[in-house]
């Protein structure tokens, strides 16, 4: 064989090699990618957290979100919200999800104060998700619950916003009651 045959068989049983090697790698990172679906599935949250990654951090703000530890959640959800798509988003989105949840739930009198900074968060939250990805649907129905529970000022009526003496239907009776001429 010459020279020149022999450094070809060498490049082509090397090519060989790395694609294999490349292809088991595969092989195992969709392996693991199934396992950890599966997991999220079955709500085996807390063995989904211990994934490396971000995935496992998702999981695991996931798992403390479903614990009802919401500030813990939030720190993680903070540091994943940076991370690329599709974590990013789904970060922002729970994120969004945590505060109305967390608003929907606070019962005590100290709590209860913060029932509406948190649902102007989850609108803020929201909203800055869906201007990045504005088909996100399931962004856009909780924002829609979050304007029901908490309109914009914006949005409100003006006889709702403290002038009851110049609405429609007081101006018809200070009309009707006007002298006849």
């Amino acid at each position: 064989m010459s020279a020149r045959k022999t450094r070809l068989t060498w490049i082509a049983g090397l090519m060989i090699v790395l694609s294999v090697v490349t292809a088991i790698y595969s092989g195992y990172r969709i392996h693991q990618a199934d396992r950890f679906n599966v997991l999220l599935k079955s709500n085996a949250l807390d063995e989904a957290a211990t994934y490396p990654g971000p995935y496992g951090q998702f999981a695991e703000a996931l798992h403390l979100q479903r614990q009802k530890r919401f500030q813990d959640a939030l720190k993680l959800y903070a540091k994943l919200r940076k991370e690329p798509d599709p974590v990013g988003a789904a970060a922002r989105y729970n994120t969004g999800t945590l505060y109305l949840q967390w608003a929907m739930t606070t019962t005590d009198e100290d709590s209860a104060r913060l029932t509406v900074p948190l649902l102007e968060l989850s609108k803020v939250t929201y909203r800055q998700l869906l201007r990045d990805h504005h088909n996100h649907w399931p962004a856009r129905y909780n924002l829609e619950r979050v304007l029901h529970l908490q309109p914009d000022p914006d949005d409100l009526k003006p006889s709702a916003q403290g002038m009851p003496e110049r609405s429609p239907r007081a101006l018809g009776v200070i009309e009707s009651a006007r002298e006849l001429p």
